[in-house]
This record gives structure tokens, C-alpha cells and sequence, in this order.
């Protein structure tokens, strides 16, 4: 990955950066979407962790990262289009000049996210951290929002479900 190039998106709305860094969970490494300023604890709007099989790249994870809104509607400005569809093109592509022969999108019941969802809770004024979610109601709510969303994005880019992924031949 490597030869994954950094791509720097400047217009009237804003400045994004999209790189490949190191994750932990579902990868080791993930495709960041984040707005210009540079601090990516700060503005860090979303991953598409990613992983191989033989002629093949995975998708194990399209995350957002909750509570950053403002920064992700900057973010699909910028880009003119929602920030996974426009990483995921991007891994598309990559994947195809580096001769992968498809691109598979793993079902995010296979998440350790979507098994384990967290809010961010107000401790105090001013102060926010991430919490599991308990409640059975707001967890199978949130899986379906998780779930819809997978569908949306594959079906809109072409891709055809076959188990537990969403495939496209490149």
C-alpha cells in the first residue's frame, strides 16, 4: 500500500486530506478521510479499513467517526460526494491499477463496531467520552442504520451481494 498516494482536495468549501494510516481492529491499515487542518484526533471524519486476499481487497470496515457532523458535511462538500463513497472509489481504483482482479465489502455484522456500538455520552460540561451502547432497542436501532447504510453504498456502486460480502468485479 505504499503506492496508495496521499491526495490533498482543495475548493471553495475547504481542504481534505486523504491518506493511508495505521488502524487497530478490523485492519492495519485504513484509508482516512479528514479535513485540512492536519490534527487527525481532532477532525478525523471517517476509515475504510481494508485488507487482501489474493487478487483481492476487502473492505472489512466503513467507519464514521460519531460526533463529528459539521466535519463530515465539510468533508462531502469538498468532495461533492459522501466521504465512503469517495474512498471507496479511490480504493477502487487503486486496487485496479495494481492488477486486483475485485473489490469485496465484508457485511458489518462481521464488525467488532457493530457488534459493540458506542455513543458519545456528556459527562460534564464540556466534556464528551464514547460508551457502549446498552439499551437492546437503541443497539438493534443502530445496527439497522449500520446495515442501510453497507446496502445503500454497495448498491450504488455497483456491487452485488454473495454471503456475508458485497462484491464487484473490477
Amino acid at each position: 500500500m505504499d503506492s496508495f498516494p496521499d491526495k490533498i482536495i482543495r475548493n471553495t468549501h475547504g481542504t481534505v486530506r486523504i491518506n493511508i494510516n495505521f488502524s487497530a481492529n478490523e485492519s492495519g491499515i485504513a484509508i482516512a478521510t479528514m479535513d485540512g487542518s492536519g490534527d487527525m484526533r481532532k477532525h478525523l471524519c471517517g476509515h475504510v479499513r481494508i485488507g487482501f486476499e489474493p487478487q483481492t481487497l476487502i473492505v472489512e470496515a466503513i467507519q464514521g467517526h460519531f460526533g463529528r457532523k459539521n466535519n463530515i458535511d465539510q468533508v462531502n462538500a469538498v468532495l461533492g460526494k459522501p466521504w465512503a463513497n469517495y474512498a471507496l472509489e479511490l480504493a477502487e481504483q487503486h486496487a485496479r491499477q495494481c492488477g486486483l482482479q475485485r473489490v469485496k465489502i465484508a457485511s458489518p455484522r462481521t464488525n467488532y463496531w457493530f457488534n459493540h456500538p458506542q455513543v458519545l455520552k456528556k459527562v460534564k460540561d464540556f466534556e464528551w467520552e464514547y460508551a457502549e451502547v446498552t439499551d437492546a432497542n437503541e443497539k438493534e436501532a443502530l445496527q439497522r442504520q449500520i446495515l442501510g447504510f453497507y446496502a445503500i453504498i454497495a448498491k450504488k456502486m455497483g456491487y452485488k451481494k454473495q454471503g456475508d460480502y458485497y462484491v464487484k468485479e473490477l
